[in-house]
């Protein structure tokens, strides 16, 4: 690889199912579909299970990616073999890949690299070449070494790796179909952000959290701050997992909740409940709370109409001055220096109604006491639903929607950020610092 080419931006669209579906079809008869196996240990009201990767033929999950990656490439990239950079579990990977098609086969690890690993990569054939822990880190983002030559399997930050990856979340689903929440080390974000794609696109009220190490933290600060940042490095025993920086590319997937198709499924999910709950659509109106609620509104409707064939009644509906922070937000300072009030439009009688409120994220409950008050403005609904994108919990109030995209626990430092195509001219879900105000 050229020293141009290593240093043109890397970007990573999310996942498809169809990539994760083909790395399944790629890597099968290297990986074995690993067991779930429930953790017997004291936890009232909690059953904890072990995704058991260990059992891979080269003890760790690796093999899913690597197998992905070099089993998508002809025999022409192949003709020169293969490295990687890796502190041992990548590294093993790929040199055992290497040997079963009878390739060359080279490492770079850090000097840090345990004894037990390296001597795993030699008797896996591979050569090793040792460099400081900086210039082996600095590899994954060069993507090239001096003197080596063939197919460079990066650990972590390449699709093909990620899809591979991905089929533990499928498999997680297919043997758990109800599971709550995801633990994943996140180390590059190459696990995590795969798993992540294949348990959002799947099941996207399902949890995902990435675990990191205290000694290496960069996934969390890096979300705190809105930007890939670097912290502090200490060395631990766990350094496979640990990293001073988070790199931008992996950033922009992990920090992304839902991603376009995701999304789109959620909405579909919810447009099918209401049409189970409300079976006389001809008394269901979608009240969209500007801003986001009004397009959530708008597709639901169309979405109905689909699934129906009915004509659902559809408004917008203009909080601004029901809210109790329109003056005033933290510290006093002003919310607004001009409130911006856009049109309210319920052009059909509430009375009978069922009305559904439609918003992008409940957080305090706040938002949507504010909207009940102006609606009732308008007149008496016979009843009153909620739909919502994101309940990101913390609520002040007792409201509850009833039907959710995505719960998602979340701190107060932390903001859930929808974008709409609509009004965003895009599609995602983001994680970003705490800023403005979820409703």
């Amino acid at each position: 690889m050229t020293d141009a080419a290593s240093s043109m931006p890397i970007s990573h669209p999310p996942l498809t199912l169809e990539e994760i579906e083909e790395a399944r079809t790629r890597i099968e008869g290297a990986a074995i579909r690993t067991p779930l196996v429930r953790l017997d240990v004291d936890a009232p009201e909690t059953e904890i299970y072990l995704k058991l990767e260990v059992l891979q033929p080269v003890g760790s999950f690796k093999i899913r990616g690597a197998g992905s990656l070099i089993g998508s490439v002809g025999s022409d990239d192949l003709a020169d073999g293969v490295w990687t950079a890796s502190a041992g579990n990548m590294a093993q990977a790929v040199a055992w890949f290497a040997r079963r098609e009878g390739l060359p086969c080279t490492v770079v690890m850090p000097d840090t690299a345990p004894d037990a690993k390296t001597s795993a990569v030699e008797r896996l054939g591979a050569s090793i070449v040792t460099v400081t822990f900086d210039e082996w880190l600095a590899v994954f983002r060069s993507r090239a070494f001096p003197g080596m030559q063939g197919l460079f399997v990066h650990p972590f930050s390449d699709r093909r790796v990620m899809a591979g990856n991905a089929t533990i979340g499928v498999e997680i689903l297919e043997d758990l179909p109800e599971v709550d929440a995801v633990v994943i080390p996140y180390g590059g974000g190459g696990l995590s952000c795969g798993i992540a794609s294949a348990i959002r696109a799947l099941a996207p009220r399902t949890t995902v959290f990435a675990a990191e190490i205290a000694t290496a933290a960069p996934l969390s600060a890096s979300l705190a701050a809105g930007e890939p940042v670097e912290v502090t490095y200490t060395p631990s025993f766990v350094d496979g997992i640990g990293n001073p920086a988070v790199f931008p590319e992996m950033f922009e997937l992990a920090r992304t909740l839902l991603d376009g198709e995701a999304l789109r499924r959620t909405i579909v999910r919810i447009a099918h409940e209401i049409v189970e709950r409300n079976p006389d659509l001809e008394t269901v109106a979608l009240v969209g709370i500007h801003t986001r609620g009004v397009p959530l509104a708008q597709r639901l409707r169309g979405l109905i109409g689909e699934f129906t064939s009915a004509e659902v009644a559809l408004g917008t509906l203009d909080i601004t001055f029901h809210r109790d922070d329109v003056h005033v937000r933290g510290g006093g300072a002003p919310l607004h220096p001009q409130p911006v009030v856009k049109a309210t439009r319920l052009d059909f009688p509430l009375e009978g109604r069922t009305c559904v409120l439609c918003d992008d994220v409940l957080y305090t409950g706040r938002t949507i006491r504010a909207a009940i008050d102006a609606l009732f403005d308008y007149g008496r609904p016979a009843r009153v639903q909620l739909a919502v994108l994101v309940d990101r919990g913390h609520r002040e109030l007792p409201i509850r929607p009833d039907y959710v995209g995505k719960n998602l626990p979340t701190s107060h430092d932390e903001r859930v950020q929808v974008q709409l195509v609509e009004v965003d001219e895009v599609d995602r879900v983001l994680l970003v610092p705490k800023g403005g105000t979820d409703g």
